[in-house]
């Protein structure tokens, strides 16, 4: 089959899955696309807001904090345009997301936020299948395993709720390709927007750049090479600068996030959180909850079986994968109950985790099973299904 058409189809299907999510989410919402930003009344007043903003019971999620920042990039108050930000320092380093909604929004313009958010993230989710197809045809891979990002159930959360998650992969997956191809410059910009999307991608980078410089050092790399490698650091530590001289301290006592912990104990504790048979409600979230983990430790026992994690000394590009995927493994076991209780938290965290996953699947050219590709799309059905019918 001809690889430009198969392509194609495969950036209808994630464009026709993002639009299935999105138009299920518009129907129950009678197309009002404030209600992708799940805000709460706990932290966004309703009398303040610039624009009418649908407002559910309680806390809300994330999406309300990414909507604050798209009217405003640049504004640090803790509490403007309605929405009292609980923790600035840590909301605002996302910047990414918000940014690019506030372009795509005409500079904020407060009626076009809420649906430069919700396109901001289809586009973004298209993007990941055209640098996956494009990162396949590089190392001459299998075309269909472009669908594999289409399993990644933490994506259609951040789509349904505005989240950052879709455009940090957006922008990894394009920066592993540039690092492929080699486009150093272009590696280093999408390499800065990920930091910008996510502070967890750091989790991605540093043992990257580790490895790379350490190339470097055997002269495998030009001098210059190094500034690309060290240029997303450097804005990543300079907007960090600036916020913590823009934030007053005490913004940053409001809420404190601890997310890390002893080895397996987040599990353990996320186990127990979700371990209730009250009601339907709580049953289904605890089906969910085991069927999200189920899954993960699937498809890390499946990279395990068929990847080799020999000879990574050799710092290849493959390796580097290899090398960043053991990284973030480490990290899953050392995650706190704060997100594992969370039924959501830890699948949209993994996204990026099993994208390396797929893409050292893609590049060591190893075969997926049929059991896991039907368990995959099952989960992402229902998925998609839940996130319809829930807020």
């Amino acid at each position: 089959m001809n690889y430009s058409l198969s392509s194609k189809r495969i950036l209808l299907l994630f464009l026709a899955t993002a639009l299935v999510l999105t138009f299920g989410r518009l129907i129950k919402s009678q197309f009002n696309f404030s209600y992708f930003i799940v805000a709460g009344s706990d932290f966004v007043n309703q009398d303040k807001t610039i624009i009418p903003v649908v407002i559910q019971k309680g806390q809300g999620y994330d999406g309300q904090f990414f909507y604050r920042y798209a009217l405003n990039p640049i504004d640090f108050n803790k509490n403007d345009y309605g929405v009292n930000v609980d923790h600035p320092p840590y909301r605002i380093q996302r910047i990414a997301y918000p940014l690019f909604a506030w372009f795509l929004s005409f500079g904020g313009y407060p009626a076009a936020v809420p649906i430069a958010l919700v396109l901001l993230n289809m586009l973004a989710f298209i993007g990941i299948s055209f640098y996956t197809n494009k990162f396949i045809t590089l190392v001459n891979g299998n075309i269909v395993y472009g669908l594999l990002p289409l399993f990644l159930s933490g994506i259609f959360m951040s789509i349904a709720r505005d989240l950052s998650e879709v455009t940090e992969l957006f922008f990894f997956t394009g920066a592993i390709y540039y690092l492929f191809k080699p486009r150093y410059l272009l590696f280093s910009i999408f390499a800065t927007f990920t930091l910008l999307s996510h502070e967890t991608s750091m989790i991605a980078f540093i043992p990257l750049g580790a490895c790379l410089i350490f190339r470097m050092f055997r002269k495998e790399f030009k001098p210059p090479v190094l500034f690309y490698l060290l240029l997303p650091f450097l804005i990543f530590a300079i907007w960090k600068i600036i916020i913590y001289f823009n934030i007053p301290a005490l913004a940053d006592t409001t809420i404190r996030y601890e997310s890390i912990g002893l080895p397996f104990k987040g599990i353990i504790m996320g186990l127990k959180a979700n371990f209730n048979f009250s009601d339907t409600i709580n049953s289904l979230q605890f089906f969910f909850w085991i069927a999200y983990i189920f899954w993960q430790i699937s498809f890390v026992t499946m990279i395990f079986r068929k990847v080799s994690f020999k000879q990574l000394s050799g710092f290849d590009n493959i390796s580097m994968l290899k090398i960043i995927y053991l990284s973030w493994l480490i990290l899953a076991l050392c995650l706190s109950d704060n997100i594992y209780s969370d039924d959501w938290g830890f699948v949209r965290i993994f996204s990026l985790w099993n994208m390396v996953g797929f893409l050292i699947i893609i590049a060591d050219k190893k075969q997926i099973g049929w059991k896991f590709n039907v368990f995959s799309a099952m989960l992402v059905l229902f998925t998609i299904i839940r996130l319809i019918i829930r807020v």
